[in-house]
């Protein structure tokens, strides 16, 4: 729980957080502190044309992992009003 903590603080703006990582053989788009995720996938480039995806309809902050589960970047996806 430490990193879920750490990232929800990172921010601190009321997006919502979501993170793509690897556990054990699948890499997860999960929303911080939720119990499942939301897609699995069996490559890193999948969980991220999936996220691009999700984030043309949805604001949020996407933690994005290496493979060791270090944060790799982090990206702001905020929708302009129109």
């Amino acid at each position: 729980m430490g990193l879920v903590k750490a990232i929800k603080n990172v921010f601190g703006n009321g997006l919502e957080a979501y993170q793509v990582l690897k556990v054990e053989d699948k890499w997860k788009f999960t929303k911080t502190g939720a119990d499942r995720s939301i897609r699995n996938f069996d490559s890193k480039n999948e969980a991220m044309a999936y996220a691009k995806d999700y984030f043309d309809k949805h604001e949020g902050e996407l933690v994005i992992h290496k493979e060791d589960g270090s944060v790799q970047e982090e990206r702001t996806y905020k929708h302009e009003e129109a």
